[in-house]
């Protein structure tokens, strides 16, 4: 027994930044998947980054930095092709703002994180080719303090390009 709820937003589509789509190339073509990359089958992993110390609006700002970064790593926002590859479709990636009734420590305290319903998971065990290849959550909790969840089938390289769009 936990008690603690964790309150979902609807699931939202989050688009690359038509601003900074407008410097780069837009959406399109296909990216060739690695020789290990099509020997792995799409097998979500999900990541949890907790962060204590509050920023104003965790799930705007987070948002938005997606955005951005989904901008400059167009093959995120699109779709696996059935044959190697991942065709830059511009899709964008399924996006949840949540909120916890407790703080982040407390929710530490009670249970490891990953046993909270703290990130979106796939319907099926593994990545479909219509799926988007990144799944996000942002659970606010009220202390001030936040988990931003990735699940997909991504490289480390847009999460650290999504995390230099939030700073200021």
């Amino acid at each position: 027994m936990s008690g603690i709820v964790v309150t979902k937003s609807s699931l939202l589509v989050v688009l690359p930044s038509a601003t900074a789509l407008e410097k780069k190339q837009a959406a399109g073509g296909t990216v060739a998947l690695s020789s290990f990359d099509n020997f792995m089958p799409p097998i979500p992993v999900t990541s949890l980054l907790a962060f204590e110390h509050p920023i104003h609006d965790p799930v705007g700002t987070i948002k938005t930095a997606l955005s951005q970064a989904l901008a400059h790593y167009r093959p995120i926002a699109g779709r696996l092709d059935g044959h190697g590859g991942i065709v830059c479709t511009g899709e964008g990636v399924t996006f949840v703002g949540a909120s916890a009734s407790c703080t982040l420590a407390e929710a530490m305290a009670a249970l490891p994180l990953h046993q909270l319903d703290l990130a979106v998971r796939y319907p099926g065990l593994l990545c479909r080719d219509a799926d988007p290849l990144l799944l996000a959550q942002v659970t606010e909790f009220s202390c001030g303090g936040f988990v931003v969840a990735a699940t997909g089938t991504t490289s480390w390289p847009t999460a650290r390009g999504w995390r230099s769009s939030c700073r200021p």
